[in-house]
């Protein structure tokens, strides 16, 4: 069994003392007896999940399952000619309802430059809205387009979409900085199994 995961930090593994040993995405490929295939990225985005879903070198079509984890709308990257950079507006203990929530969690921020900081200031949620559930239908579509299996999860603090489970649902244990701790990984990855062994 194949499973392909991607994701931001909760799915990376963000303050674990050993994130590659005791992430869910490890217990989970140890499980069933497969290597760990989880390109996931601390403070990463939808934009890059779903570009690496598309064009990655390792098609969605070789593998059984996929688990993907969205992360906050209002998260994007670009290109500056050598290398993808994250513009990333953090989420701790928030959710945005505002054009003044964004000016605020902006100002202390350090962005790559003027432009991201109008980018943010113009545009009103529902861009980031609509953004986000483009995102997730592309995704759903592409997995359901190759026959791949998909279980998706997120976060309510920052999203209102439907997943199969987001990680700060109260059975997962937490960290300090509210990232799974080794309890909650280890529920998260016994959660998983149970629906995968169901599916098959």
């Amino acid at each position: 069994m194949k499973i392909y995961f991607d994701g931001g930090s909760d799915m990376n593994g963000a303050e674990l003392k050993n994130r590659y040993q005791t992430r869910f995405s490890r217990l989970l490929s140890d499980h069933f007896g497969t290597i760990e295939h989880n390109t996931s990225m601390g403070g990463g985005d939808n934009h890059r999940i779903v570009r690496q879903l598309l064009l990655n070198k390792n098609h969605i079509s070789q593998f059984d399952y996929a688990i993907i984890q969205m992360t906050p709308r209002w998260r994007t990257e670009y290109h500056n000619g050598r290398k993808w950079e994250r513009v990333m507006v953090p989420c701790k203990r928030c959710k945005p309802s505002s054009k003044l929530w964004l000016e605020n969690t902006l100002a202390p921020q350090k962005v790559e430059n003027e432009f991201w900081r109008n980018y943010f200031r113009i545009h009103d949620d529902e861009f980031f809205l609509s953004n986000e559930k483009m995102y997730q239908i592309t995704i759903q579509s592409h997995c359901k387009a190759y026959g791949v299996p998909l279980i998706m999860l997120g976060r309510n603090q920052s999203s209102d979409l439907e997943f199969d489970f987001c990680f700060d649902e109260p059975w997962i244990a937490k960290a300090p900085d509210g990232h799974p701790n080794e309890e909650g990984h280890r529920a998260i990855a016994d959660r998983l199994i149970s629906m995968l062994t169901k599916h098959k």
